[in-house]
């Protein structure tokens, strides 16, 4: 007999008749009628299973001298699961908050000092959607980016105080890339703001008629993806909800717009802080592959300058 299995089943079952004997009859009026249009309600039991909270993600500073633990929730709400979304470029897409419908969001931050153990809670960000961390190189801030009902906004915390500071900027953009990132000298920042705020353009999502595709008649594989572009309307819902443009952001909140906009897959600093390495999405889009397989610009700005150089491109 194979014990190993037996036990496995037993514990199985055990289980199982638990749960069920804590689960509510469907006629319990506890629970209110059937039909009524109201959620069903399980027992305490269940609803304390599946709302326990995963472990925290944890981060370790540059300086390796302070951990960041990012509390999570089970599940996201109903009314993240409902809101709008577009599928555009291979992505699903909330065009509200420009970026994308997924629910790994953060609702909670604290900081451990590793050499004490002190811990080092965030109140102010009790509750908030957090998403796209990052340590300052000199291990002393963290911005995060807070998602909010109508927008994403960077926010920058103090490591030691847990003191919260929202930089007055205007909604980031975070399609199709991190929206922001630290400069070496820890005291700016390369932030990428929405283009095309307001309505967007409005299009006949009618089809005239089949998409055909032709072949040489001989067989080969073609890989499929969701979400891509499907025709002219598409494109400008792409450019309107893609396009950002770049500016320099200093810790006091002073910005400067760079003149620069894009689809942008990168946007990253040299060492020296001197140069901006970025790449962008170019014409003509493809309704076959995913943005991330569409033409690219690559180009280097010199931020002393103004000079910008190109140094490679290629087709869709």
């Amino acid at each position: 007999m194979n014990f190993s299995l037996l036990k496995e089943t037993l514990m199985a079952a055990s289980v199982m008749a638990t749960l069920l004997g804590a689960a509510p009859a469907l006629g319990d009026e506890a629970q209110g009628p059937l039909g009524n249009g109201a959620y069903q309600e399980p027992s305490e039991v269940l609803k304390q299973l599946v709302d326990q909270a995963p472990p925290p993600v944890f981060g370790l500073s540059p300086d390796q001298q302070t951990l960041m633990l990012l509390e999570r929730s089970s599940l996201p709400s109903i009314g993240e699961m409902s809101r709008s979304t577009l599928g555009l470029g291979g992505l699903l897409v909330d065009p509200v908050r420009r970026r994308e419908a997924d629910f790994n969001f953060g609702t909670g931050l604290s900081f451990v000092d590793v050499a004490s153990g002190e811990i080092t809670r965030v109140p102010a960000l009790e509750g908030a959607l957090i998403d796209g961390l990052s340590w300052s190189p000199d291990s002393r801030r963290v911005l995060l980016i807070e998602a909010r009902d109508d927008s994403c906004q960077p926010v920058l915390v103090d490591v030691s105080s847990g003191n919260v500071t929202r930089l007055d900027l205007g909604p980031l953009n975070s399609l199709p890339t991190e929206p922001c990132s630290w400069m070496p000298d820890s005291r700016r920042l390369l932030c990428l703001v929405q283009e095309f705020p307001g309505q967007a353009p409005q299009g006949d999502q009618t089809p005239k008629g089949p998409m055909v595709e032709e072949s040489t008649g001989r067989k080969a594989p073609a890989r499929s993806y969701a979400n891509l572009l499907r025709n002219r309307e598409d494109e400008a819902l792409f450019d309107h909800y893609f396009t950002s443009r770049l500016h320099l952001v200093s810790l006091d909140g002073r910005h400067k717009d760079l003149g620069l906009t894009g689809i942008f897959l990168r946007a990253e600093a040299s060492p020296s802080g001197r140069y901006v390495l970025l790449d962008r999405v170019i014409r003509p889009y493809s309704y076959r592959v995913p943005l991330s397989r569409f033409g690219r610009l690559t180009e280097v700005l010199d931020l002393e300058t103004g000079t910008l150089v190109e140094l490679w491109r290629s087709g869709a």
